[in-house]
């Protein structure tokens, strides 16, 4: 074993090299493993990886660790020069508070399900409310984009994808009867609600992916925490978009809500 149980050391992820801590260490089939802990990150990304993804922490890589984050994100910084801000019919969320917390965070909603949204209002505005227990729970939906993606992933990128996917649906718990309801819906649909992940439907996970980037925001305080997760939300982003168009949710949105309240005439006496 070229590293011990509670060495510090350097780890690569997503092509950059973070600070960590050995927590275990093992073999399988004489191939040597280790369970690592990234420095300041939750430990929802604690994971298994081989000594090929694992360097000494010496002056030498400490330099090399640095130059890989100065050279991200002076890539990061020219391609968002090329990005032109008038986007048709796009919704660019981007927070910027370079002063506090010096970074960027910028990613588009798809077209259609910005429709779903809009759509989703008008509902509510007619009286209509959300309902759950509908299609397919949250739950559910996470698990079946892990599994589209984890038949082109290595054994590594899987355990990431399964950590992305709890703190996705931890989010979702935490914030659904205070941010994903209007309020002429929360009567309804607070009281009914046990479990967020396994009731809602995807109407409030179309709403929670549109307000992801003020949910993420403290998380995203650190740079490392941004460059690790901003993959996987482009990926939920596109492939919830692909799922709502097969689905045609659009034109059978209506099956998720309540119907309006009946609008009663009163007739005059003549």
């Amino acid at each position: 074993m070229s590293f011990a149980k509670g060495e510090r050391v350097l780890s690569f992820h997503d092509g950059l090299l973070y600070e960590a801590k050995i927590l275990h260490v093992k073999e399988k089939n004489n191939v040597p493993l280790y369970h690592i802990h990234y420095v300041g990150w939750s430990k929802y990304w604690d994971t298994w990886t081989s000594e090929s993804e694992i360097l000494k922490k010496n002056k030498e890589n400490v330099e090399k660790m640095e130059n890989l984050m100065a050279e991200c994100k002076e890539t990061e910084r020219i391609e968002k020069s090329k990005v032109s801000r008038s986007r048709k019919r796009k919704l660019s969320i981007s927070l910027t508070d370079k002063e506090e917390i010096g970074i960027e965070l910028t990613f588009q909603l798809p077209d259609n399900i910005i429709d779903i949204l809009q759509h989703d209002k008008l509902l509510v505005e007619d009286g209509c409310s959300s309902k759950c227990n509908v299609g397919p729970s949250i739950a559910e939906f996470m698990n079946a984009f892990r599994t589209s993606k984890s038949k082109s992933l290595c054994e590594f990128e899987n355990s990431k994808m399964e950590e992305f996917e709890k703190g996705i649906l931890a989010y979702f718990d935490v914030v659904y009867g205070k941010f994903l309801l209007y309020p002429t819906e929360k009567d309804y649909n607070c009281s009914k609600i046990r479990s967020p992940r396994d009731q809602c439907s995807v109407i409030h996970f179309i709403r929670f992916l549109s307000k992801l980037h003020s949910f993420l925001h403290d998380l995203f305080k650190n740079p490392a925490n941004q460059q690790m997760l901003k993959e996987p939300i482009a990926s939920l982003l596109s492939w919830t978009s692909e799922r709502v168009e097969e689905s045609n949710l659009l034109v059978e949105i209506k099956q998720y809500f309540t119907e309006p309240p009946v609008k009663t005439q009163l007739k005059k006496i003549t």
